[in-house]
């Protein structure tokens, strides 16, 4: 990429007379085409394609079901009967950044001007894109929103590039456009005049970007060819390919969003364009949001007749004849899902059928609870400026066709919502992570009272998370307290103490030394009423379990730490059982005598399928817990806790022994000194791994010495590895690796609770 002086000399401007009829303000109707009908009881009966149900009858029962049928089979016929294809040619493209200015907007913004260049034998095409960052370090989620008169137009920033094809004033635009407030939000913008990719106005079809896929004139394209709509569709695309490249821009979190016919553009891109992670419409109208079979304010026959370089040749003959469309609006904003989709309308914008627009995100919502998503809950439409924001989110606010700060603030709640990480920490003893978001499913894991967790998407009560394992599961969302950024660094920040009992309880008051863990009634000296409930006022509030963390008061009163839980509540855990969390962390050992000692505790604990806690245990579980307890984070599974550490070599004899059938070795001598040569080289404190011939690993232990180990196997239990010995390990035979994870460091994959963000602020 390289940087020009683009002050000297820039592309020249073409002497293109910007009629009326181009609309290229894109706020302007052709409502004086034809008497609209803007009564809701003249509108003809109609029915709607089932979105859910395939041209062969199928009925659509599943995600999977959607994704290899119904999807492609509503692509196909977009492209077929409204929007139509463009051909899929090679072409050389290029980016040069022309302009960057780090402290734009007064030091808050990042700001870079690129050209990208599209080529295909002697025919080229340029668009020029403008993009603001938000200058603090990290990649930025952006919204990429096409414009209609200009770059320059944008803002009043005198340093903006012209646009290759406007001639607007500088600043023209900015009551649509407000900058700073997006890059405040924590979002950039990059913007394109839409103008770049295709010239809105039929007569202009040579200076599109339609000479790059062959076409000489309009007339060579076939009747399914794409046409404007197309062309701006693609164009998004094309800026998407830049923003995939820029170190500065997180590509994951790209909103593509639009007004008027952009916004039918950004439907028709969202929809063919997976990379996309939320899709905007902002009074799209026809052959946008709005059902088309409504007939009602703009209608297939007005639009293709005002503008008919939009649409493919295709589209024509529903004019009048929309019952005979295969398809519906419905289903272009279907093809989004499962991805946050949001559809915004204006009160008086009649021409672009706002309950149209909203009925057609009711019914694509069909698609989305497939998915077990929310969508738009009710076919009757909020109140004016009353946002939707499940999934399928929706406002229809006061005003005219527009686009202003109220759209933009519903915009960025949205994406605030659906895009930008969510943090919370987990409220329960331990918090059931499930596989899936069902009480049915299999257990995945669990997390502590007070660990910090990414929360990374929602449906109905259930939250996925992820820990700092890092695993991602399920869990209810009683058992989060969702918090912001600040929040959660604040929360990071603070004093905490760290339950280092088995078990203990958070009191509403202090109880005294040496009360914690026994029952209330006979420890307190408490008598009780009828009702069940402690006549002086003392309650249990919950309980806790080693290695949960709570917020600290600073207090210590009559032998209890004082505790402010995230409910708000204050409670009181008898300092016996709890620690100052940093103090604890500082003084922790992870030695070969602590880390089999804490693994002792756990003796006789219930085998707990994605246990990792004291109320249950899974074979990684236990290990996990032994090393946290003493100041180490290992990964949550087996087969990542057999990549880290040191390699502690077993030479494994499995040609001879195979680990799948050892068990028919038991009574061999031969196996007996096979076992004594594997655990030659281990020491106590080591990690012992089990698994497959293959070196697939199912299951891990911590060595104690002397040929004997703890693990988690039906319930926690020391076993020797050597045949004959009273408590041999049946399964033994299968140990087939060893790492050690004492003494080493954070490039062999552990980490120093003290040195991870999610416990203590890194500076």
């Amino acid at each position: 990429m390289i940087f020009r002086n683009w002050k000297k000399t820039y592309w020249p401007f073409r002497a293109i007379l910007i009629s009326g009829c181009m609309l290229a303000c894109g706020s302007v109707s052709a409502q004086n085409h034809e008497e609209a009908n803007y009564d809701e009881s003249k509108i003809p009966p109609y029915t709607l394609p089932a979105v859910l149900t395939a041209s062969d009858g199928t009925v659509i029962g599943s995600p999977e079901e959607w994704e290899n049928i119904r999807r492609p089979e509503l692509l196909d016929l977009f492209t077929e009967e409204i929007y139509g294809g463009l051909p899929d040619v090679s072409m050389d493209v290029s980016y040069d950044i022309l302009e960057q200015d780090n402290e734009a907007l007064g030091g808050k913004a990042v700001r870079k001007q690129v050209e990208m260049t599209f080529s295909n034998g002697a025919v080229t095409r340029k668009a020029l894109m403008l993009i603001y960052l938000p200058a603090s370090a990290g990649k930025a989620p952006v919204f990429l929103h096409f414009n209609f008169q200009g770059n320059q137009t944008v803002s009043e920033d005198p340093d903006i590039i012209p646009s290759q094809y406007s001639r607007r004033p500088r600043g023209n635009q900015t009551n649509r456009w407000p900058v700073e407030k997006i890059i405040d939000a924590g979002y950039g913008l990059a913007t394109v005049h839409y103008f770049d990719f295709y010239l809105d106005r039929k007569d202009n079809f040579t200076e599109s970007i339609m000479p790059l896929f062959g076409y000489g004139s309009a007339d060579e394209v076939p009747d399914n060819g794409g046409m404007a709509i197309s062309a701006w569709a693609w164009g998004y695309s094309r800026a998407m390919d830049y923003l995939e490249t820029d170190k500065d821009v997180d590509a994951s979190r790209v909103i593509i969003a639009g007004h008027s016919r952009l916004g039918k553009a950004a439907l028709w891109a969202g929809a063919q364009d997976t990379r996309f992670a939320a899709v905007i419409s902002n009074d799209s109208g026809c052959g946008g949001a709005a059902l088309s079979m409504r007939r009602i304010g703009e209608t297939v026959n007005e639009i293709t007749k005002v503008f008919p370089h939009w649409f493919c040749r295709n589209f024509l003959q529903y004019r009048w004849n929309e019952d005979s469309l295969p398809v519906d609006q419905h289903e272009l904003l279907a093809l989004v899902a499962p991805r946050p989709l949001y559809v915004a309308s204006a009160e008086e914008d009649r021409w672009a059928d706002p309950r149209g627009e909203f009925l057609s995100a009711w019914h694509a919502s069909e698609v989305y609870r497939l998915y077990g998503y929310e969508g738009i809950p009710s076919a009757d439409m909020p109140e004016v400026n009353s946002p939707v924001m499940q999934r399928v989110g929706y406002h229809i606010r006061t005003g005219i066709h527009d686009v202003t700060d109220y759209d933009w603030d519903c915009f960025i709640a949205f994406a605030d919502k659906w895009l930008k990480p969510r943090f919370g920490v987990t409220t329960l003893s331990a918090n059931y992570l499930r596989e899936e978001p069902d009480f049915t499913a299999e257990l995945g894991n669990q997390a502590l009272m007070g660990t910090v967790v990414e929360i990374i998407d929602e449906k109905d009560y259930w939250r996925q998370v992820k820990t700092p394992d890092p695993y991602t599961a399920w869990c209810v969302d009683l058992g989060i307290k969702e918090m912001s950024d600040k929040e959660v660094a604040d929360y990071i920040g603070a004093d905490k103490i760290i339950c280092t009992a088995d078990y203990s309880t958070v009191w509403t008051k202090p109880v005294g030394p040496a009360r914690g863990r026994s029952d209330v009634r006979k420890t307190a000296g408490v008598k009780m009423k009828n009702s069940g409930r402690p006549d002086n006022g003392l309650q249990k509030i919950c309980d806790i379990v080693a290695g949960d963390l709570l917020p600290y008061s600073g207090k210590t009163v009559k032998g209890c730490h004082e505790v402010r839980l995230l409910s708000g509540e204050t409670g009181y855990v008898p300092a016996e059982d709890a620690e100052i969390f940093s103090s604890w962390a500082q003084k922790c050992d992870p030695s070969a005598e602590n880390i089999i000692s804490t693994a002792m505790r756990f003796i006789g604990v219930p085998y707990f399928w994605g246990g990792t806690s004291i109320k249950g245990v899974d074979c990684s579980g236990l290990t996990r817990m032994a090393w946290f307890l003493n100041g180490i984070l290992l990964p949550r599974n087996a087969s990542d806790q057999a990549d880290i550490g040191c390699p502690i070599s077993v030479d494994a004899d499995t040609g001879r022994f195979p680990a799948d059938s050892s068990e028919r070795f038991i009574g061999c001598d031969a196996f007996r000194q096979e076992m004594l040569h594997r655990i030659s080289n281990l020491q106590p404190g080591d990690l012992i791994f089990f698994g497959s011939s293959a070196g697939n690993i199912s299951h891990v232990g911590i060595y104690i010495g002397d040929g004997r180990f703890i693990h988690a196997s039906k319930l926690v239990r020391i076993n020797s590895l050597i045949p004959g010995e009273p408590d041999f390990y049946e399964l033994s035979g299968k140990m087939i690796k060893a790492r050690r994870i004492i003494g080493s460091n954070a490039s062999d994959g552990t980490v120093s609770i003290s040195d991870s963000p999610a416990y203590f602020p890194q500076e």
